[in-house]
């Protein structure tokens, strides 16, 4: 836990900037694109067993870090790059579809992809990043909120909640279930605690590219949606906000924010379909 005789408030390590992320890593990640759109399903999954733990065990360290340390959100992004290089991995966001960071870090109200810049993580906040990383075999994404102590009930039982939701909607998966059963679930879970689920945004499906078909939406009916075949690799998440669902988006195109809400969360993570179920590719007991 956080101790505020023992804050340590940067380390000494210099942040790297989002324009020079890009000039780095935007070349790599073309090639690793083009690299994995090549390489055949049998080995994207065997890759993605590999890789995707570690973007969990990433997730792991941050979590521990921001109990210990105050960042701002780039110091935050340069651990997050250092980690990733660590495992041998490329931040796969950097220029995916123009983003122009390596991760996105959210605070509180902030929901998702919002680039990072030099404001303070402050105590007590609620953090969500989205890491998206590659080897040049396969992706594996997945996307984290914690609490930064100390530790607000509220946002407490937000995050508590938004895990159940995750879990309940991974026990569903397996070859020939439909979309609609696993968004019901989400939603359903969400919406019994008081909460609100975001509509506009949505899980995946990887393999040969890092965002694919189908969308996994966060809400659905029963018996509704595109039957989920085995081998398929899925990306859940689950997105929660303690307020009206409603949304917006910066003016920089990217970083979206609640209307009216003090919490989001966002949670995620990776599965392969079987025939008789799901194996799990992500780590899920983060914090």
């Amino acid at each position: 836990m956080l101790s505020l005789l023992s804050n340590f408030l940067f380390p000494q390590k210099k942040s790297c900037s989002n324009i020079q992320l890009i000039k780095k890593y935007g070349p790599q990640n073309s090639e690793a694109a083009r690299s994995i759109k090549n390489t055949e399903l049998k080995k994207i999954i065997e890759e993605t067993r590999i890789i995707s733990p570690k973007v969990s065990e990433i997730h792991k360290q941050i979590n521990h870090s921001l109990s210990n340390q105050t960042y701002s959100k780039l110091k935050l992004q340069s651990f997050i790059v250092d980690k990733l290089t660590d495992n041998n991995l490329l931040p796969s966001m950097v220029g995916y579809k123009g983003f122009p960071s390596a991760v996105a870090i959210s605070v509180n109200k902030e929901l998702i992809h919002n680039i990072p810049d030099n404001s303070i993580i402050k105590a007590g906040s609620i953090v969500t990043v989205e890491i998206a990383a590659s080897s040049k075999i396969a992706y594996a994404s997945q996307t984290w909120s914690y609490l930064v102590p100390p530790i607000d009930p509220r946002r407490y039982d937000l995050l508590k909640t938004a895990k159940l939701a995750l879990k309940n909607a991974i026990t569903l998966v397996a070859s020939g279930v439909q979309l609609g059963d696993i968004g019901n679930t989400i939603q359903q879970t969400i919406e019994s605690k008081g909460y609100n689920v975001v509509r506009e945004y949505c899980g995946f499906a990887m393999g040969t590219e890092r965002i694919m078909e189908p969308q996994i939406l966060g809400y659905g009916k029963i018996g509704t949606g595109e039957v989920i075949k085995s081998g398929q690799i899925l990306n859940i998440q689950v997105m929660a906000i303690d307020g009206k669902r409603d949304i917006k988006l910066h003016k920089n195109g990217w970083g979206v924010t609640a209307i009216d809400a003090n919490n989001s969360v966002v949670l995620s993570a990776m599965v392969l379909v079987t025939d008789t179920g799901y194996e799990r590719l992500s780590q899920e007991h983060i914090n």
